[in-house]
C-alpha cells in the first residue's frame, strides 16, 4: 500500500508539473488518470481527490480559469460524497479563486462559503502550517476573499461576521497543541475530550 500510494502522489505531481510546463490542459492527463488509478486499486478516495486537487491548481498556474472551475466543481463534488471535509475546502477555495478571475463574483463567494463551512468540519485539526495549506492556498485566504467580497457589497454585517469566524478558528487552532495536564483537573478533561467528540460527530 505505501508503494502505490507514493506512485500515485508521484504521479499526480508529475502530471501537474508537465501541464504546467507545457502549458497544455492536455499533457497530464495520462500521468492523472495513472495515479488515479494507483489510488483507486488502494480504495484511498482521498488521493483520488487530491490528485484532482493537483490538476485544478496547475490549471489555475497555466491561466485556464475555464477549465479549471468545472474540475474544481466535479472534484468538490467528489470530495464531499465521500466525506472528505479537508479537501472539500481546499478544493472549494481553488473554484473560488477560478471563478473570481473568470468575473463571477457572486458565484465565487458561493464556493468561498462552501469552503468555510469546510473548514468549520476540520477547526483544530489544522494546527500545522502544512495542514492548513494546501494545493498553494491557505484557509486564511478564504477568510481574505469574504472580506474582500463582503467590502465590494458594502455589507458590514457579513464581513464582521466573517472576520470574527476567521479569529475563533484561529484561536482554536493555536490552542488546539497546546498541552493540557491531564493530571491536575482529571474530571474537567474527561468532559473537554467528550464534548470535543460529540461535536466533531455534529460536524
Amino acid at each position: 500500500p505505501d508503494v502505490y500510494y507514493a506512485r500515485g502522489i508521484n504521479l499526480g505531481i508529475l502530471g501537474a508539473a508537465r501541464l504546467v510546463n507545457l502549458k497544455d490542459p492536455a499533457a497530464g492527463t495520462p500521468l492523472f488518470d495513472s495515479a488515479r488509478a494507483y489510488f483507486e486499486a488502494l480504495g484511498f478516495v482521498a488521493g483520488q481527490a487530491t490528485v484532482d486537487g493537483f490538476r485544478v491548481r496547475a490549471l489555475l498556474d497555466i491561466g485556464r480559469a475555464d477549465l479549471a472551475e468545472p474540475a474544481a466543481a466535479a472534484a468538490a463534488r467528489f470530495a464531499a460524497e465521500n466525506g472528505l471535509a479537508d479537501l472539500v475546502w481546499k478544493i472549494e477555495a481553488l473554484r473560488g479563486e477560478a471563478l473570481l478571475a473568470l468575473d463571477r463574483p457572486r458565484e465565487a463567494e458561493q464556493a468561498y462559503r462552501a469552503a468555510d463551512t469546510a473548514v468549520e468540519a476540520v477547526t483544530g485539526s489544522l494546527s500545522t502550517d502544512e495542514g492548513k495549506r494546501r494545493f498553494g492556498i491557505g484557509k486564511e485566504q478564504i477568510t481574505q476573499r469574504l472580506v474582500e467580497l463582503d467590502i465590494q457589497r458594502g455589507d458590514m454585517n457579513a464581513l464582521f461576521r466573517d472576520l470574527e469566524r476567521g479569529r475563533a478558528r484561529a484561536f482554536v487552532d493555536m490552542l488546539a497543541n497546546r498541552p493540557i495536564a491531564a493530571d491536575r483537573q482529571p474530571e474537567l478533561v474527561a468532559e473537554i475530550n467528550t464534548l470535543d467528540g460529540k461535536i466533531r460527530g455534529q460536524r
